[in-house]
């Protein structure tokens, strides 16, 4: 009887802690699909991006969170707030095919700048996927018109040559963002409804491991 006492301690906190990691590794599971949900088309990446830190019988906390570089931009999804400009780039509208998540893609953005930036003109896939023609020039930079620093083609306009026609730009204004996926209310809200039952359970499970 005395062992069994001076067991409690121990099985408790084992079921207490195999009790907390399976509650965040459920919220963990679901959190995917309730961003699928909030957002417009997450990437996978996104998606990705949940991670569970189990808790241990001396340690009684278990994390549900965000890796960091996903974190950098779901940030303003889970608190809103004002960005400050950064040189993501901005798609004119009709100018660049976007990917299948709505996103310009990165790899094509920094050949079509390295085009630019030499002088050269587009290749073929890039004339497609951005919309310019291989005869037309590229700038890559400001204007120097008070637009912002960006990807231009350069068009034939009343027989001057140089006039300049956006195709990607990096706004200098800043961005104001709503929230849209209510994290700290999702995690909350699950833990809330089952982490009662599973601590009652994972107790149960450890008090009857030590008989």
């Amino acid at each position: 009887m005395y062992r069994e006492a001076q067991q409690v301690p121990k099985q408790a906190a084992f079921g207490f802690a195999a009790a907390l990691t399976e509650q965040a590794r459920a919220i963990g599971d679901a959190l995917p699909g309730q961003m699928s949900s909030a957002l417009d088309r997450p990437t996978a990446f996104t998606l990705r991006g949940v991670f569970v830190t189990p808790a241990r019988k001396d340690n009684l906390q278990a994390v549900v969170g965000i890796k960091d570089t996903q974190a950098e931009y779901l940030q303003w999804q889970v608190d809103g707030g004002v960005r400050a400009p950064t040189r993501t780039a901005l798609k004119l509208p009709g100018d660049v095919q976007l990917d299948g998540y709505g996103n310009i893609p990165r790899s094509l953005i920094k050949q079509l700048v390295a085009r630019a930036q030499a002088g050269r003109r587009a290749t073929k896939s890039q004339q497609r996927r951005f919309g310019v023609s291989r005869e037309v020039d590229l700038f890559y930079g400001e204007p120097g018109d008070g637009r912002p620093a960006g990807i231009y083609k350069r068009v034939r306009v009343n027989g001057d040559r140089g006039h300049l026609v956006p195709v990607v730009v990096f706004p200098k204004t800043s961005a104001t963002y709503r929230q849209r996926f209510d994290f700290w209310g999702v995690c909350n809200q699950q833990a809330q409804a089952e982490l009662p039952g599973r601590l009652g359970d994972g107790l149960d499970r450890a008090m009857a491991s030590a008989r």
